[in-house]
């Protein structure tokens, strides 16, 4: 589907790359004590990141957002 497609695509632009570098450092800060999120580099951080990444790929406008990051981290922990 399109999540997989977007999760697979290499990116293209520095601002591409821009975006990916303020997700991995807010990604380690978001929920830091819950136990999903808890392990740097571990299942759930490592799942957040692609969601966020996918995301900001789907909506180049606005691309990654301080703040989603919690939205999805919620919404990652009731589904896959």
């Amino acid at each position: 589907g399109l999540y997989q497609q977007l999760s697979d695509r290499d990116l293209l632009s520095n601002e591409e790359e821009s975006v990916v570098e303020r997700i991995e450092r807010d990604v380690d800060r978001t929920m830091p004590y819950h136990p999903y999120f808890r392990e740097k580099g571990g299942q759930g951080q490592a799942k957040l990141f692609q969601v966020l990444r996918a995301y900001s790929l789907y909506d180049p406008q606005l691309g990654y957002c301080q703040g989603l990051n919690f939205v999805c981290a919620n919404l990652l922990t009731v589904m896959d």
